[in-house]
């Protein structure tokens, strides 16, 4: 976690330095662009040009399909995770033994 945040403070004083002003410039674009789409998500857009219905159905069903979507990939992402934890078990084990 240190390390995580280190960087990233030393990469935003880097793109400071860089290019002055940018991160106020980046908020200003994400407003602009949420204005754009009015605050639509791709699943919604998707919902009702599909059903060519209110965009109500588009909010709820893209919400369902968002929350679907998460729940559905959990349990590949617990698979990994399950994966990748014995295989540093395993490195981990020989390392010791290469050190012994």
């Amino acid at each position: 976690m240190f390390g995580f945040g280190l960087m990233m403070c030393l990469l935003l004083c880097g793109a400071q330095i860089l290019l002055p002003g940018w991160l106020r410039m980046f908020v200003e674009a994400v407003g602009q662009y949420h204005g754009y789409t009015h605050s639509q998500s791709v699943l919604e857009v998707i919902l009702v040009s599909a059903s060519g219905t209110s965009a109500t159905l588009g909010h709820i069903g893209g919400e369902i399909l968002a929350g679907i979507a998460i729940l559905g990939w959990l349990p590949m992402l617990w698979k990994m995770a399950a994966r990748a934890r014995k295989r540093v078990r395993s490195l981990d084990g020989r390392w010791r033994l290469c050190w012994r």
